[in-house]
């Protein structure tokens, strides 16, 4: 099997706004019918999307945040936390990023023996939704991990990891109830809608559980099982890419933006947005003029 030096980006690199990458090396002592090449993870930009018609390996990819859509040949679905997909080698794909969530995945590129008869890679949906998401995500971000140590036996070990995380994924198929009859995940739901609707005013969960009447305890247990941040943190997550999209679009200053999103002093609102991105709000905006 030809393993590529270079991992290479979901779509346009000009739409990612922050990614990691990983190789893994050629290991001849390998026996596993399936073979991890690269993968990595990435945060989209409000404008990212990008369609290939034809791809020469298969790519899992599981969706840790914001929203989007997917083609898979004539298969739809939605993007959310917790929506996983298997893309198979010559099908047509398309993702697409909401605008006022953009995504956050992790994925990871492998090579299947053509003659390898597997429920999971043969599935004809190519969409699962993986509950809880913690234990796959912590296999993604052990495998980046081990792929940046030099060591004789970091192939093996990234790929011991990688099989482990598709034998997971097979349970999750086989076990998982139907969500539409899950009441936690319906209200986790209600909890996320309500989030995306009214960030802007919402404070905290308190704020949150208030207009759910539930417990914010609660809140936090539905966010644990369903999601790959806490509540609060998806809030201030949402309040700071609106912030983003203002320092990028407007000449509004840094408080009246603050402002905007229920930040009544700047330097708290200064001190949540370099934790989201990394990077205080003017340095960002003059980097990006």
């Amino acid at each position: 099997m030809k393993h590529p030096s270079i991992p290479v980006p979901l779509g346009n690199p000009d739409q990612i706004e922050r990614a990691h990458y990983y190789s893994v090396p050629k290991d001849h002592a390998c026996n596993s019918q399936v073979q991890l090449l690269h993968g990595g993870y990435q945060e989209c930009r409000n404008s990212y999307h990008f369609r290939r018609d034809h791809y020469s390996h298969h790519c899992l990819v599981l969706i840790t945040g914001g929203r989007g859509e997917c083609w898979i040949d004539e298969h739809y679905s939605h993007l959310q936390t917790g929506t996983a997909y298997l893309y198979r080698p010559g099908s047509c794909w398309r993702e697409k990023s909401d605008q006022s969530m953009p995504l956050r995945k992790h994925f990871a590129v492998f090579q299947a023996d053509e003659w390898l008869n597997d429920d999971l890679l043969a599935r004809s949906n190519p969409f699962i939704e993986v509950h809880p998401i913690r234990p796959a995500v912590a296999l993604l971000e052990t495998i980046t991990s081990e792929a940046h140590t030099a060591s004789e036996t970091q192939a093996a070990v990234c790929q011991h990891l990688f099989d482990a995380l598709l034998l997971k994924l097979r349970t999750t198929t086989e076990t998982a109830t139907p969500l539409v009859q899950d009441q936690a995940h319906r209200t986790y739901s209600q909890v996320l809608k309500l989030i995306e609707k009214d960030y802007l005013t919402l404070r905290s969960v308190d704020d949150i559980a208030l207009k759910m009447n539930i417990d914010p305890s609660y809140i936090a247990r539905l966010f644990k099982r369903y999601h790959d941040t806490t509540p609060y943190r998806c809030l201030i997550a949402m309040k700071m890419n609106h912030a983003m999209n203002q320092l990028l679009n407007t000449s509004d200053t840094v408080t009246k933006i603050a402002l905007d999103i229920g930040f009544d002093n700047p330097f708290h609102f200064t001190r949540a947005f370099k934790t989201i991105h990394s990077i205080p709000p003017t340095h960002y905006r003059n980097q990006q003029s």
